[in-house]
């Protein structure tokens, strides 16, 4: 058993150290009348009873009297009666009497101030009670004997910190000072007061076990009849409740933060057992409940919905009819909860199935049906239409037929979908989408006024008139859901107007360099201003209208796309690529090098920005003029020989190619020669044919390129100027798949000897690396027709003759 908080051995028997009393002076004090207490023999007392120690700050008792033990009066005649002996008292050493007759005639030890003079005794088998404890004393009064009764007294000692300094080695005080029975009288009145210093130590009756409480396991103190409280005041009230209502307090504020913590958790959280259209969302955030409910909509827009019509039956996607899930408003609300106990519990408790919410375009959807059923519908209705053409309005008119009523199945499907999938309908005589009466509304309000004269345009400060087979040519009329609007190319209109009147805008320049003597030499970029094509078109759509028939169109500023600033820092003397091609000289190819050397200079100290298409003709010029410098030179097309503007300059493309071919740029567009020319590199050459043939790639090296461009003898040099950012690495294969060239004979005027080739195919294949990593693997396939074998002259019988000139071919140079 351990130890209580009164400080108790483990065997639960107290030993208290006593002091030595001189048994001398307790007769003498016996013989002056005091009543003797009738005494038990020690080994008759009960062997748990134990005396407390009297505290070193409290003064000794007094010389001439008794120390007793105070008690309520009990049977008070038999006390009288009996009388009084001294308990005999366990010996001891022989130097001990004296020890204890020495020590009872000295003064009273101050407070807080052990005595120095206590005789050395041998130690206790075991220690005092500590301050505080309380120890039972148990004394039979010779009355009660025979019956074995015995009356229990608790004690509670005071023993200082200076008491429990004292040595040890005090023997215990002897039995003679045993407080008296409980059926003792009171002290006699004749006994001289004990001094304030030396007031009797409290005695203290054992609580019994039903005045403990939960929260206090010491004992209460009996408080003696008509005398002060002893052992302190009693404990308040107010520090019982605040024991008993510490833990109510805690367990309240863990529930507070418990409901407070689960709140905010399950504030943006659905109810668990919750369904959207059928898919579980329960406890999911909001943003996990959208992915899974975005996850399953896919699912269910890729499922067709079929549609049953007499003995046919077909099916209409949902995602290309409009037919979707709208998932933010499928959730809505269900995590928009406050932190009312309801709203709380209700996350435990609540849940149920909510529909999902769909989003469905009618038109589309009844244009999906339309589309659908007219596959399995003999003799649909015809849907007229308006278009402009020459300056005019054209009108087809629209047709009934059979078919089905495509607007209330849509709304059917949108409002069931996607928990039903399968519908059904009938067929019947109905009207096309297109309603005549839609037809009429629109020549009347638009497409009659739209034609009624020349439009005005301006800037407010310059203008052009466009005529009505102009408009048409950029005008359309689009249907959709039984209505017809008008629709504008903006783009084509921009062109048309700079075109009338270059005056309204001007346009940017790109920086250039020219490349003197090896030195670059930099020509400022310009920005400009360029028509705002996105508010065109509802600006002469609008004033197609009016009376005044007058748009005022809007500019803007544009930059250069190349600017000063990024030539400026262009690393003119680090070479990323060159390419070098030879060219036919001779007088009879005087007007083609002539070209050449035109293009060239065009395209020399043009640069292109970083991120920044190259087209060659837009770099041309968009055309090849006389004023330009261009001449005609021969070409050859189908085998004949044709003059055209410009003749030569597939030379200057198939150079360009090859400079941003090894330049690791990424090749957006070319066109081969239809046939292969051997001054040309196999499956790396390209034609140019303004404006239906082009040469195209993006720079991407991350910087802007320079182009050099010139002719040095009969070759034809190119360079790229800026950061050399890839490294390539090239090989052509071998020609496959070979075709056998025809004899023709050409009787026409101009015709040219060609030599016979047979055509072929033949891989060429491009490894890009950055940094040594491959960040490119592409192979480029091309196939060259065959030469065919031209004999200018008439055919012999039987033999094939050339096509006429004038083929849609592009010629070849």
């Amino acid at each position: 058993m351990s130890t209580n908080d009164a400080g108790t051995p483990e065997n639960g028997e107290p030993e208290v150290e006593q002091p030595a009393t001189d048994t001398s002076k307790q007769e003498s004090t016996a013989a002056k009348g005091a009543t003797k207490l009738p005494t038990v023999p020690v080994e008759d007392a009960p062997a748990r009873v134990q005396l407390p120690t009297a505290k070193a700050d409290k003064a000794a008792p007094a010389k001439d009297e008794p120390a007793v033990a105070k008690s309520e009066p009990s049977e008070p005649a038999a006390a009288k009666s009996e009388p009084s002996e001294p308990a005999p008292v366990k010996e001891e050493p022989a130097a001990k009497p004296a020890a204890a007759k020495s020590e009872a005639s000295k003064p009273a030890v101050a407070k807080d101030q052990p005595s120095t003079d206590a005789p050395s005794r041998p130690a206790p088998a075991k220690r005092a009670p500590s301050t505080g404890e309380t120890t039972e004393l148990a004394i039979q009064t010779p009355a009660r004997a025979s019956s074995g009764e015995t009356t229990e007294l608790s004690v509670q000692t005071a023993r200082s910190a200076a008491q429990e300094s004292r040595p040890a080695a005090q023997a215990p005080r002897p039995a003679a000072t045993a407080p008296r029975t409980a059926a003792s009288t009171p002290r006699p009145a004749a006994s001289a007061p004990r001094p304030a210093a030396s007031a009797p130590r409290p005695q203290t009756q054992q609580a019994p076990y039903d005045q403990y409480d939960d929260f206090d396991d010491e004992p209460r103190v009996a408080q003696p009849v008509g005398g002060p409280p002893v052992g302190g005041p009693p404990k308040s009230a107010g520090r019982q409740v605040r024991k008993i209502w510490w833990p109510i307090g805690g367990l309240a504020l863990l529930l507070i933060l418990g409901y407070v913590g689960t709140a905010l958790w399950e504030g943006d959280r659905i109810s668990s057992g919750t369904t959207v259209g059928g898919v579980d969302v329960g406890g999911l955030g909001k943003d996990e409940a959208a992915a899974r409910l975005t996850t399953e909509a896919a699912k269910v827009s890729k499922l067709p919905v079929t549609v049953s019509l007499d003995k046919d039956r077909v099916e209409i996607q949902p995602a290309s009819a409009g037919l979707g899930l709208d998932v933010e408003k499928s959730l809505a609300g269900l995590t928009d909860r406050g932190f009312g106990p309801g709203d709380v519990f209700g996350y435990f408790t609540g849940g149920g199935d909510k529909p999902a919410v769909t989003k469905a375009n009618p038109a589309t959807l009844a244009e999906a049906i339309d589309k659908a059923t007219r596959t399995v519908i003999t003799g649909n209705p015809v849907d007229g239409k308006v278009s402009f053409e020459n300056g005019k309005v054209e009108v087809v008119r629209s047709k009934p037929g059979q078919g089905v009523d495509s607007d209330a199945l849509a709304a059917q499907i949108g409002k069931e979908w996607p928990a039903k999938r399968a519908f059904s309908t009938q067929v019947s005589e109905r009207e096309g989408r297109l309603k005549n009466a839609e037809i009429d509304r629109f020549v009347k309000e638009f497409g009659d006024k739209a034609m009624s004269g020349d439009l005005t345009v301006t800037d407010g400060k310059v203008s052009t008139k466009l005529t009505p087979g102009q408009l048409s040519a950029v005008l359309s009329v689009k249907s959709s859901g039984g209505k017809l609007t008008p629709s504008l190319d903006s783009e084509k209109l921009a062109d048309k107007i700079m075109s009338l009147k270059p005056e309204l805008a001007t346009p940017a320049r790109n920086a250039k360099v020219q490349l003197v003597s090896g030195q670059p030499k930099v020509t400022p970029s310009v920005d400009g201003t360029e028509i705002d094509r996105a508010k065109l078109g509802p600006a002469v759509i609008a004033a197609l209208t009016t009376d005044e028939r007058t748009a005022t169109i809007a500019t803007k500023p544009v930059k250069a796309k190349v600017t000063t600033e990024q030539v400026q820092a262009l690393d003119a003397k680090n070479v990323v690529s060159e390419f070098r091609s030879r060219f036919p000289t001779g007088p009879s190819n005087a007007a083609r090098t002539k070209n050449i050397r035109v293009a060239l200079s065009i395209l020399n100290g043009q640069v292109v920005g970083a991120g920044e298409q190259f087209s060659l003709v837009k770099a041309l010029g968009g055309e090849m003029t006389a004023a330009q410098g261009y001449v005609e030179a021969p070409t050859i097309q189908d085998g004949h020989e044709r003059a055209a503007m410009g003749g030569g300059v597939s030379q200057v493309s198939t150079t360009v190619y090859n400079t941003a071919f090894f330049a690791g740029v990424q090749l957006d567009e070319h066109k081969p020669h239809s046939f292969w020319i051997p001054r040309y590199p196999m499956g790396r050459e390209a034609t140019l044919w303004i404006p239906d043939l082009d040469n195209k790639w993006t720079n991407t090296t991350g910087a802007p390129i320079l182009i050099e461009a010139g002719v040095q003898g009969n070759e034809v040099v190119m360079r790229f100027y800026g950061k050399k950012t890839f490294t390539v690495e090239t090989t052509t294969g071998p020609q496959r798949s070979f075709t056998q060239p025809k004899t023709i004979y050409d009787n026409h005027p101009g015709c040219i000897r060609v030599p016979p080739q047979r055509g072929f195919t033949v891989d060429v294949k491009r490894v890009v690396k950055q940094g040594g990593t491959v960040v490119k693997n592409e192979t480029l396939t091309t196939t060259y027709k065959a030469a065919n074998n031209i004999i200018c002259g008439p055919p012999p019988s039987g033999g094939s003759t050339a096509p006429p000139p004038g083929s849609t071919n592009p010629p070849t140079d």
